[in-house]
């Protein structure tokens, strides 16, 4: 794998960061030209990419911290490392949802519409990070037995453990499922279907996929709950399902009813 793209002198240039940055632009080209209908101009997509881009960075830090607050505290410069180690999606997302919403109502955009393009945009950038935590070597499978679902990582210098052992691929199992939940979305986005609930679509087979997807990782210090019975990611992957299933049922709830014609 190949954590560091390429040095600057002191400045190093990691694959993760530009996986990330490559998933921006991505959604950036996307936001562009979706938008436009409804009066979004170019500044306006690039500010809400910018908080958006923030709310994930700062969201997906503090979940890295409440792991393990005072291993971090003893060491911040590994909390806030750019290497692609070091962020936990759930926070991501937690974070930058209330921030997406806050912007579209300050600006005055249709929240339905606007959260079908947001949806989009989160499994580009989504999926170009789990390209980069490949690459980073980070969010990396347990032992296995040698097979094509495994990877084995060599480098020195990323966080997968142990080296020159076949591990689970899951970096690729989460990308699969990304990608291949974004490919559902956007089919039926073309179809017309579900106006205004693709994020609620993408959160709950993201949520389910990685409730999976879980039991093959080795990062085991994220921490569990119940016992160990449930990582903090799966217990957050049920809440999010949950949440999701019961925001679906309150706005089907508050759907305009049609009128029936007087007899």
């Amino acid at each position: 794998m190949f954590p560091v793209l390429l040095d600057i002198g002191p400045v190093h240039i990691y694959a993760y960061g530009v996986a990330i940055m490559t998933g921006t632009w991505l959604a950036w080209l996307y936001a562009r030209r979706a938008m436009a209908p409804f009066g979004a101009d170019a500044e306006t997509v690039s500010k809400m990419i910018v908080w958006g881009f923030i709310a994930a960075f700062v969201g997906g830090k503090v979940f890295y911290f409440l792991q393990a607050p005072a291993y971090f505290a003893a060491h911040p410069d590994e909390a806030l490392a750019l290497s692609g180690s070091g962020f936990v999606f759930y926070g991501s997302f937690l974070f930058a949802v209330p921030t997406f919403y806050w912007f579209v109502r300050t600006h005055g955009l249709p929240v339905p519409a606007m959260f079908d393009i947001v949806t989009v945009c989160t499994g580009l950038i989504h999926g170009c990070g789990k390209i980069g935590c490949l690459l980073a070597g980070c969010c990396y499978g347990s032992p296995s037995a040698p097979g094509w679902w495994t990877i084995t990582f060599d480098h020195p210098g990323i966080p997968a453990h142990p080296l020159h052992e076949p591990l689970y691929a899951t970096q690729v199992y989460d990308a699969i499922l990304i990608f291949g939940s974004l490919a559902l979305v956007l089919w039926i986005k073309r179809r017309g279907w579900l106006t205004g609930r693709l994020f609620l679509v993408y959160a709950m087979l993201y949520s389910a996929g990685r409730f999976f997807t879980e039991h093959y990782r080795g990062d085991v210090e994220r921490g569990f709950v119940l016992g160990g019975l449930l990582s903090h990611s799966q217990a957050i992957a049920i809440g999010v399902i949950l949440a999701c299933a019961a925001i679906w049922w309150w706005s089907t709830r508050r759907a305009p009813q049609p009128r029936t014609r007087a007899a």
